[in-house]
């Protein structure tokens, strides 16, 4: 449970990252980013948490979003996806909580525990849910909470 809710707070915290020099990246951060996808163009690090490093990188025509503990250690890697993608189990889900809700991110994200999917939406205010790949919902609330 406290990986999910590192999900759903580390989407709030991408909006408060900063943009970082490689040299200023711990070096088991970037031997680790460069084992892990050595293919990785336009890479860009970010860094909003003391904890976390984020890096944001292009495999061919497809966009990444990857966190690293600041000790090197890998804690997931984001993909955008469009928003018809998710799950229709997951769709009912969020139609059932926020009736005409504006569907505005929806990523893939491979983590230590597996692949899941995470939606942002927005009902006046932006909400945040983690779902299974099935669509099977494990977290939601506000965003920045």
């Amino acid at each position: 449970m406290l990986l999910i809710a590192f999900a759903v707070s580390n989407i709030c915290f991408a909006q408060d990252q900063l943009p970082i020099k490689e040299k200023n990246v711990p070096q088991y951060c970037i031997q680790n980013f460069k084992e892990k996808y050595p293919e990785a163009t336009a890479v860009q690090w970010l860094q909003g948490d003391p904890f976390f490093i984020d890096v944001t990188f292009v495999i061919g025509t497809h966009h990444y979003n990857s966190t690293f503990a600041t000790s090197g250690g890998w804690v997931s890697t984001s993909e955008k996806y469009p928003v018809d993608s998710l799950p229709q189990q997951a769709h009912d889900f969020v139609e059932q909580k926020f009736p005409g809700a504006k569907y505005i991110f929806l990523y893939c994200t491979d983590t230590v525990s597996g692949l899941r999917w995470e939606l942002t939406i927005r009902k006046k205010k932006l909400y945040e849910f983690v779902f299974d790949m099935s669509g099977f919902n494990l977290a939601y609330g506000k965003a920045g909470n």
